[in-house]
């Protein structure tokens, strides 16, 4: 049997990952990008009113805090999804263990970053704002642990309800307080108000649709399961630091206005991170399922993800690098527009992310943690090296643009290991068969927005998004694999 017959026999018998896969992911869509859309609104206010100065002081306290959230969570998420994916009547019995634990690793990681910002000699204002932020990271690893319950249960609604809820609530709270006089400390306070609300309230509504009995405390549950949260607590670390340094060293080297500008533009493409994040998070339980008993099934969804993938990742990554100065003067004003170069480089970037999480995800579902974990590290060592290089002054003095391309750099690095794992220990991805034809109109994409360029940006958005997906139909980008798997997503069942 071959392996998309595998798959289309597994969903005739009832068990139809697609149809959950787009339930989830579109609660996750909500979610993820709803909340993305909220912060990067709140972010792109705060920029303007601030000024990149203050912003700068702000952006920075804020990376610094989450680039050690991983402390908080000790790679628990990923494992207690996985496990309880597998044997949903584990999930009290996890819940109760994990939440005694994160309480020893808030207060560390609470310390951890206070002892951070003093080492690199942050001012005082700058530190009052880190404190409140650390907290609110502490607080808010209790909210990630209740996500992952509702992912373990492929209940992704309640996480899209209550992100929604909550971030319009710190939207509008944002937008007053700051109205009237309000400083970084401020939006410090306003973000931990906000993690105490999603943790509180998580809680209430995971007890209501968690399996009972079990939920007692066992020191010897909390030592199996530390063996393995280990390696994935190196791997988040590695991409926490990763994800956050990149701000932590342009404040090390250049001066907060600089920061402010790095900020600026990434803030805008933190809102499309979501997409790769928001698939990856409904496809973990299948993959994990699939993984046990149905190989050649997996293969297809994971050579598919990453058509898809390549589908969203390039004319987005090809439209951030055209159309990078219209919208940095759009959102910002002519004080941010040294963010224009950065913004390029990030968008070629976002797109390796989007290949990157396909293939860290396989890995973790597929028991190659280590794997995962030693990419991620060697990931971040190539980030670490290309921004000691190009960021200072005293080096190649690229300031912002030099992180932006560290963290190219290192996406890039970063793919091509787990992707050679994956082909040595998982299976075979034909890149040439799923990547040629995305690939050809993305750059027809390229041709029309340059022939139009200087025309309004919302018309250029629309001609290429439009140009693309024509270019697409025409090149018959979807196979019939493709149609049977939209059927199934639409319809519930298999195409004749």
């Amino acid at each position: 049997m071959s392996r998309d017959e595998d798959l289309s026999s597994r969903l005739r018998a009832g068990d139809n990952p697609v149809r959950r896969v787009f339930k989830n992911s579109a609660a996750l869509a909500v979610s993820n990008v709803g909340a993305r859309v909220f912060t990067a609104l709140t972010v792109i206010y705060a920029a303007r009113f601030l000024g990149d100065a203050a912003f700068g002081q702000y952006v920075t306290a804020l990376s610094l805090s989450l680039a050690f959230a991983t402390l908080a969570d000790l790679g628990m998420n990923p494992v207690y999804i996985r496990d309880v994916a597998r044997e949903p009547l584990l999930a009290s019995r996890y819940l109760v263990n994990l939440y005694a634990l994160k309480a020893a690793l808030g207060a560390l990681t609470f310390g951890v970053v206070l002892a951070a910002a003093h080492l690199l000699g942050y001012p005082p204002e700058t530190i009052s704002v880190v404190r409140l932020l650390a907290l609110a990271v502490v607080v808010d690893s209790y909210g990630s642990l209740n996500s992952a319950g509702f992912q373990a249960q492929e209940r992704m609604e309640f996480v899209a309800l209550l992100s929604i809820v909550s971030n319009a609530a710190y939207m509008a709270a944002v937008i007053l307080l700051l109205s009237r006089g309000g400083t970084p400390v401020t939006l410090g306070w306003l973000t931990l108000a906000r993690a105490v609300f999603n943790a509180c309230v998580g809680l209430g509504l995971l007890r209501r649709i968690v399996p009972r009995g079990g939920g007692r405390l066992d020191l010897g549950l909390i030592g199996r399961l530390l063996p393995e949260m280990l390696p994935l607590t190196l791997t988040t670390l590695f991409v926490s630091l990763y994800s956050q340094s990149d701000t932590v060293m342009v404040s090390g080297f250049r001066p907060a206005a600089e920061v402010g500008w790095y900020g600026a533009a990434h803030k805008p493409l933190d809102v499309l991170t979501a997409i790769p994040g928001t698939i990856m998070l409904a496809l973990f339980p299948i993959m994990s399922r699939l993984h046990r008993g149905a190989a050649p099934a997996l293969q297809v969804v994971h050579e598919r993800t990453v058509k898809y993938m390549a589908c969203l990742g390039l004319p987005i990554a090809a439209g951030g690098v055209v159309l990078a100065e219209p919208i940095i003067l759009l959102l910002y004003g002519p004080s941010y527009a040294p963010a224009v170069g950065v913004f390029r480089v990030l968008s070629v970037g976002l797109c390796v992310m989007y290949l990157n999480s396909i293939f860290g995800s396989l890995l973790v579902s597929t028991d190659k943690i280590r794997f995962q974990t030693f990419a991620t590290g060697v990931m971040l060592a190539t980030y670490v090296a290309a921004g000691t290089i190009l960021i200072p002054a005293g080096g190649l003095g690229l300031g912002p643009v030099g992180a932006a391309w560290s963290v190219l750099i290192g996406q890039a690095v970063g793919w091509g290991l787990q992707a050679w794992f994956v082909a040595r220990k998982v299976h075979v991805v034909r890149y040439l068969a799923v990547l040629t034809r995305p690939a050809a109109a993305t750059a027809l994409m390229i041709v029309v927005l340059r022939l139009l360029q200087g025309t309004n940006l919302f018309l250029l958005i629309a001609v290429g998004a439009a140009s693309y997906g024509l270019a697409l139909f025409g090149l018959r980008a979807w196979d019939e694999q493709d149609r049977q798997l939209f059927a199934l997503l639409v319809k519930g069942r298999r195409v004749a």
